[in-house]
């Protein structure tokens, strides 16, 4: 007798990506049911008074689609908000909501619920293990996803698809926690709602998902991080649009960054086995890569810089910030990421103060968010 599957997928994060997710998945044969979570009932009667669906837009062509369901993240006693269990989680919010964002939705979360998360830079899932799920035993499974596809929310539930890409998956297996170390552990046996999950992804024409090995994965991941380490904060400096950074005269600083990204990568010890890993990670690699990438993204404004310009918080400490910590556990200084780091968390204060009117007192209250700041809405 087969295994009856809750075939549900909840979304957490309603920013770009995941509108493109979830509006990708109405187009597929036997689409899932799907849920949308939201933080409070006044966003959730927005989305009710949207009419309840979300458009994509390509090529100017607008394409709108209904077909989701909605309720409040933390559920409630009466009604639909009911906190039943959730099996199928994917998570599109910004890396600095993150841990706020899954705090919301963790008593509905089960060891045998997978979760897959689709974020920029790195050092993120640590800090999940740390402050949302630090027992290994009740630890849901995790998916992480790799998102190349170029995506911009023109209102809550609308957004544009600039450029196709593809999403580079793999599951993590669950270790004891004398190993904790799931980029070298292999996958063994994956839960029912992780293969459910990243079938329905991979069967999802628009999205090109790929699953690939957890070693495979961090790869692209770290070559992505590379990428983001410059584009990003640069841009958001310089306030510059991508193909600039090619005409700015910044050629020395682009360079320092990435020579300082590829002694730490090459550095790191879960890298050590994997053969080629000297040659992809050197500073020329690199930067041809980032050159394509800047190239193919000219007239694009990145995120980091719309996020600095709307005084919103950035994801620069899971981007340079990241390099640096991770430098100094290795014994190297990072100090040109370091540099861009405080300018750009310096810039980030002086435009949220001028947006909000008010100096924090404590960095631990950029945590709770404001309103520019949804943990539910951004990515």
């Amino acid at each position: 007798m087969d295994m009856i599957i809750d075939q549900r997928i909840y979304f957490l994060g309603l920013g770009a990506i995941g509108k493109l997710i979830a509006h990708s998945f109405t187009d597929i044969p036997d689409a899932p049911p799907m849920t949308l979570l939201f933080r409070d009932r006044s966003a959730r009667d927005a989305w009710i008074a949207n009419g309840s669906t979300i458009e994509l837009i390509r090529n100017g062509i607008s394409d709108v689609h209904p077909g989701f369901d909605a309720e409040l993240a933390r559920g409630s006693e009466r009604g639909n908000d009911i906190a039943s269990p959730i099996q199928n989680l994917i998570v599109a919010t910004k890396a600095p909501f993150l841990v706020t964002a899954l705090r919301s939705v963790k008593h509905r979360l089960r060891p045998s619920s997978t979760i897959v998360f689709l974020h920029n830079g790195m050092g993120w899932l640590e800090e999940v293990n740390e402050k949302v799920f630090p027992d290994i035993h009740s630890r849901p499974n995790y998916v992480i996803g790799i998102v190349s596809h170029a995506a911009v929310s023109r209102s809550p539930f609308s957004m544009e698809h600039v450029a196709i890409g593809n999403i580079a998956l793999t599951a993590l297996a669950k270790v004891p926690l004398e190993d904790d170390n799931p980029i070298k552990s292999p996958v063994t046996l994956l839960q029912p709602s992780t293969r459910y999950i990243m079938r329905t992804l991979t069967r999802t024409p628009l999205l090109g998902a790929i699953a690939m090995r957890p070693q495979e994965l961090l790869q692209v991941q770290l070559e992505k991080l590379a990428n983001n380490c410059v584009i990003n904060p640069l841009t958001a400096i310089l306030d510059c649009k991508n193909g600039e950074l090619l005409r700015s005269g910044g050629s020395r600083l682009v360079r320092l960054l990435l020579a300082e990204i590829s002694l730490v990568i090459r550095a790191m010890p879960e890298l050590e086995s994997i053969p080629g890993i000297e040659n992809r990670f050197r500073p020329a690699s690199l930067e041809r890569n980032l050159t394509n990438l800047i190239t193919s993204t000219a007239k694009n404004r990145s995120s980091m810089l719309q996020d600095i310009s709307t005084g919103r918080l950035t994801e620069i400490d899971y981007l340079n910030g990241y390099i640096f910590r991770r430098g100094e556990e290795l014994g190297i200084r990072c100090m040109v990421n370091y540099t861009v780091q405080t300018i750009l968390r310096a810039k980030s204060l002086m435009f949220r103060n001028e947006y909000e009117f008010v100096v924090p007192i404590d960095d631990n209250e950029a945590e709770l968010g404001t309103s520019d700041d949804d943990p539910f809405g951004k990515v």
